[in-house]
Parts: structure tokens; C-alpha cells; sequence
């Protein structure tokens, strides 16, 4: 089973989801600068929101273990 007070404890987790939303931030702001916003959905704006924590947390346990 998997413990969530583990991982929000995880520096890994929280430098992963800072990374990330950061990232997705960067992106979200070139693309306006491009005038190409519109390629992105609000659905898959949504969803990379909602999956940045999850793919953190799946890979922190990764990262504490090297």
C-alpha cells in the first residue's frame, strides 16, 4: 500500500512537481507568445495539471533509491 505521508515528506517528490508545473508553466507561456494557446485544450490543460503530483510521486521513490 502506498503511504501518502511518505511521499508529500519526499524533497524528491516536491522538486519533481515544482520541476514539472514549472515546465508546464514555461510551455503554457511560449505557446501564448506564439499565438498557438489554441493548440492545447483546456481538457489537456486539465489533465497535465491533475497528472504532474501523480508522476511525481511515482517517480520520487525512483529517485531517493540511487
Amino acid at each position: 500500500m502506498v503511504d501518502i505521508e511518505d511521499i508529500t515528506n519526499s524533497t524528491a517528490f516536491w522538486v519533481l512537481c515544482g520541476v514539472g508545473y514549472g515546465a508546464f508553466a514555461i510551455m503554457i507561456i511560449v505557446l501564448r507568445s506564439m499565438e498557438q494557446s489554441s493548440i492545447m485544450p483546456f481538457w489537456v490543460k486539465l489533465v497535465t495539471i491533475i497528472l504532474i503530483p501523480i508522476i511525481s510521486a511515482a517517480f520520487s521513490g525512483y529517485a531517493e533509491s540511487g
